[in-house]
């Protein structure tokens, strides 16, 4: 690639693109992150393996490629993309290569826009964003252009002429975007490689998550899925594509692919004065359990409410951490009731229950969530949306295990979507902890006060963990001060141990395969 990018007529038949547009949009169950479509999704990796793709990539970053990027993008005319670099592979060098496929709507004028030789200017756009103190709506293509020819007058912008079909291959570090100025909505495909050596990582959560500085997670790691060759490095997680379809498989199903997440959060937590609410998001995915487990913390200004009263099929617990809030229950009669909640309380909302939560002042509160969704139980009378404190509980819902830790039990109850919700506040004293070990239920963690260490990283107040069933966890409180920490148990409808410890032997057998780049893994990835 001569100037960073490359266009190939005709990758896909147009025909076929077209169809693959509506095919792809609804395909799978969703993946544990945006842009990870074929680590879910059958046809997605067959797709990005057809073996004229794969020759493309292989003549450009070598015998061995990981696939570590698929997803869609549609826009709707007059929308913007603004030029951006990919933050995953700003500073990949030359170990990273994305191919945009435009599958239908495509034209010059809906088509994808670079900044030629933009990859060896050595900056991101988001960093010329961020010393010209702009927003990133600012990095128009025309704005983007100039940057780049200041640094290297060999920058050019170039909007090539595409159709349905026609792909642009590309530089990880080359500068891009769409202004939609077409007259219909355009659906593309955006494949994204590497080489085993390159690390690929998360941008860490934050209101923008793609602004410079690029904050990237060093755990947990992307799933990738290596495509051809051997991965000889292990900078990167490993996962097997998705199995083949069936007649049996084709319904939705959530597939786990993250490990343990352990995020610190940083107090205080921006904030979004004129908006009146912030929310920083944290983790979101399929899990052992859930369809879909999402957790967000939340910065609400005083006198503001983030939406009106109303429903989800999700259950929810929402703790607060910091100043005052109050939690609306409203009914189908629009008759509500209010209870104020402070530090350290939390509340549950059933499925389909109508809430939402206002800040009475006079200060900011900031508060962590959890959503889950997953498949009802036929049991009736499931627990009901209601408040909890989390300090102060009956003096028999207290237990010492052993000494030095203290679990004063809070919420233990069914619920529609759970066959157990138990929720429990742990306290450790300076020293105290216990091994690793692997529950079969997804384990939910924040930390309250104090300091805990676990898996070598130093976890402080306010500090989310989550362990997926069957993933070995333990911990240790650090420092001069006990810590304490509430617990949420997601007991699903269905709990075996066996099949956890199954799995666990499956994935460990599985990454042992990938890693050596064995003939049995090669039966499932295309050759030459």
């Amino acid at each position: 690639m001569r100037r960073g990018f490359e266009v190939v007529r005709a990758l896909i038949d147009p025909v076929e693109a077209t169809g693959l547009a509506e095919t792809l949009r609804n395909h799978g169950p969703g993946p544990a992150w945006l842009k990870g479509r074929a680590t879910t999704s059958r046809s997605f990796f067959d797709l990005a393996t057809r073996p004229a793709i794969i020759d493309l990539v292989t003549a450009r970053l070598g015998p061995d490629v990981i696939l570590w990027g698929a997803s869609l993008a549609a826009r709707d005319p007059g929308s913007l993309h603004a030029m951006h670099t990919d933050v995953e592979t700003a500073a990949a060098g030359e170990g990273a290569l994305s191919i945009w496929i435009g599958l239908s709507g495509t034209t010059r004028a809906s088509g994808l826009a670079v900044i030629a030789d933009s990859h060896l200017i050595g900056t991101s756009v988001q960093e010329e964003v961020a010393a010209r103190g702009l927003r990133r709506a600012d990095a128009t293509e025309e704005a983007a252009a100039g940057w780049a020819t200041a640094r290297d007058p060999r920058c050019e912008l170039v909007r090539p002429p595409l159709g349905d079909g026609d792909a642009i291959l590309f530089d990880g570090r080359l500068w891009h975007g769409c202004h939609h100025r077409g007259d219909r909505p355009r659906v593309a495909l955006l494949l994204q490689f590497a080489t085993p050596a390159t690390p690929i990582r998360l941008p860490r959560a934050s209101a923008d998550r793609f602004a410079w500085p690029f904050q990237l997670h060093d755990h947990p790691r992307p799933p990738c899925i290596l495509v051809r060759g051997r991965d000889d490095h292990g900078v990167n997680e490993l996962v097997p594509p998705p199995p083949a379809e069936t007649v049996e498989t084709r319904a939705p199903r959530h597939r786990h692919l993250w490990p343990s997440w352990i995020h610190p959060l940083a107090s205080p937590l921006a904030r979004d004065p004129d908006g009146g609410w912030r929310k920083h998001p944290i983790f979101r995915g399929p899990t052992p359990t859930f369809r879909d487990l999402s957790v967000h913390a939340s910065v609400l200004e005083a006198g503001h409410t983030p939406h009106p009263p109303h429903v989800h099929p999700e259950e929810e617990i929402l703790l607060v951490l910091s100043g005052r809030v109050e939690i609306v229950f409203a009914d189908e009669t629009g008759e509500t009731r209010r209870e104020a909640l402070d530090p350290g309380a939390f509340v549950y909302h059933a499925a389909n229950a109508r809430h939402t939560i206002t800040n009475p002042g006079p200060e900011p509160a900031t508060y962590v969530m959890w959503k889950w969704l997953g498949d009802p139980r036929a049991e009736a009378a499931p627990l009901a949306s209601r408040t909890f404190r989390a300090d102060g509980p009956d003096p028999a819902t207290v237990r010492e295990p052993r000494p030095g830790r203290k679990l004063e039990r809070v919420l233990d109850a069914p619920t529609e979507l759970l066959r157990r919700l138990r929720v429990h506040v742990s306290t450790l004293e300076p020293g105290v902890g216990y091994p690793p070990h692997a529950d079969d239920y997804d384990v939910a963690m924040v930390i309250l006060s104090g300091e805990i260490e676990t898996a070598g990283r130093r976890v402080g107040p306010h500090g989310v963990l989550y362990h997926p069933a069957g993933e070995p966890h333990g911990l240790t409180a650090v420092g001069s001060e006990p810590a304490v920490y509430l617990v949420l148990e997601l007991h699903g409808t269905v709990a075996s141990s066996a099949r956890r410890a199954v799995q666990r032997l499956a994935r460990a057998t599985r990454k042992l395969i990938l890693r050596t780049g064995s003939r049995v893994f090669r039966t499932f990835v295309p050759k030459r």
